[in-house]
């Protein structure tokens, strides 16, 4: 017994000592994996803007796998520009300010140097042509409400200017001048450029223009034999329209040209048989429009495009009433006027922001007073100035959501701007005038 008394003793001691070593020992530290931030880059050093416009700004953290990627923004001058928790800024007003990223780990800072400029102002062109004591219409381009004749040759005894648009900052401005023969042709910045037909006098129309991709592309006809042809130039090569043998002297007009997603839409109108027919060309083909099975003669004017969608606005006749429609991918809605309109025409259009606005007249009590349709809606814009619509030259167009109408009325020629009127003087050797275009656009000078 004594024996065995003696073996367990140090096996328990031993058995002590062990557990009193291990409980002796420091508890483990926990690791840090927080992966903190280094830096912090902006991916446009330097802004330019003008008042109103709006840039997003990207922010880069170093390292990319940082923990805590989150930064706050800043503008030194929020009367400059602004900007909001998502890096979005907003020019305010001419000057400098700088705008800064600050990283919530470490303070890590990146710059944008932001400088704002003016916008350059809008300037309004009206094209359309004066008459003086020689009764011979001359073109002109009103800028801001100031008249200048168009250059044509000394031997020219008229001339008319049928569309004008802005692209790029130039100005370009569809027509025709008379020297012997009527002579088709264009002006950039007031240089004019005559343009060929197939037929070596050159008779012809320019009724529209537009620039596309630096291409100017121009819409109008030329006479053959008597016979109207309709034609469109690209960078002045003409090319003819498909249209039915018309009769000598017919009423023939590519009217207007829109160029969308390289696709060439021309509207217009041909004379099959005994009557004018409302049509559009697309890339050279020819389809008609729809009209009424009793109208006599149907007339495309104008043209949009928007949305893949196609907008023509014109007008036909049932006797000897014109009656003005709108036709959105051939299917024809007729302009609601109001009662008592013994006739009604339609002249152009534009398409912004999803509204359709169009311009023309309707007639009451054997006057005719000027319009602008917006979406539907007949507005009548005689209440500013009480002009009298009276001839066939109406036009609308949108610009940076501002709407300018140009029309004429007796006695002289006018601009709307958002429905107010003011009269656009003629040249002080004019007496009367038309218009039959408006353009707005931003011109570098």
């Amino acid at each position: 017994m004594k024996k065995i008394a003696l073996f367990a003793i140090p096996l328990m001691v031993f058995v002590l000592t062990a557990f009193s070593c291990k409980e002796d020992q420091p508890p483990e530290t926990p690791t840090d994996t927080t992966v903190h931030v280094t830096g912090v880059s902006l991916d446009k050093p330097e802004l330019t803007l003008t008042v109103g416009d709006v840039e997003n700004l990207i922010y880069t953290i170093a390292p990319e796998d940082a923990s805590n990627s989150a930064v706050t923004w800043n503008s030194d001058d929020v009367g400059i520009a602004t900007v909001d928790n998502d890096g979005k800024v907003t020019a305010i007003a001419k000057g400098e300010t700088a705008i800064t990223a600050t990283t919530e780990d470490g303070s890590h800072t990146a710059t944008c140097a932001v400088t704002v400029e003016l916008s350059p102002p809008t300037i309004i062109y009206v094209a359309g042509y004066c008459f003086g004591a020689d009764r011979f219409g001359k073109a002109c381009l009103w800028t801001d409400g100031v008249a200048e004749l168009l250059d044509i040759p000394e031997s020219s005894y008229a001339s008319a200017a049928r569309s004008v648009c802005v692209s790029d900052g130039k100005v370009y401005i569809a027509g025709q001048y008379y020297i012997g023969n009527q002579m088709p042709c264009y002006w950039l910045d007031g240089v004019r450029t005559n343009l060929g037909t197939p037929i070596s006098t050159g008779y012809g129309d320019a009724l529209s223009i537009t620039v596309v991709e630096g291409s100017i592309y121009v819409s109008g006809d030329y006479l053959d034999d008597g016979k109207k042809i309709p034609c469109y130039w690209k960078d002045g090569t003409c090319i003819t329209l498909d249209a039915p043998n018309p009769p000598k002297y017919s009423d023939v007009a590519a009217t207007s040209l829109v160029v969308s997603e390289g696709v060439v839409h021309i509207a217009g109108y041909c004379m099959d048989g005994s009557k004018n027919t409302a049509c559009l060309w697309v890339n050279g083909v020819r389809k008609d429009l729809d009209i009424p099975d009793v109208a006599i003669n149907s007339y495309g004017r104008s043209l949009a495009v928007s949305n893949g969608k196609v907008y023509i606005v014109g007008n036909y006749t049932i006797g000897d009433k014109s009656i003005a429609c709108l036709w959105v991918d051939n299917t024809r809605v007729d302009l609601v006027v109001p009662e008592g309109t013994t006739e009604s025409n339609c002249y152009s259009l534009a398409v912004s922001d999803g509204k359709v606005y169009l311009a023309g007249y309707y007639m009451m009590n054997s006057k005719k007073a000027a319009c602008l349709w917006i979406d539907g809606e007949c507005n009548d814009m005689n209440d500013s100035g009480g002009a009298v619509f009276m001839d066939d030259s109406c036009s609308v167009v949108v610009f940076n959501g501002e709407v300018y109408a140009a029309g004429s009325y007796t006695g002289g020629v006018c601009l709307w701007t958002n429905g107010e009127s003011s009269i656009l003087a003629f040249p002080t050797w004019a007496a009367r005038g038309y218009v039959t275009s408006v353009a707005a656009g931003v011109v570098e000078k």
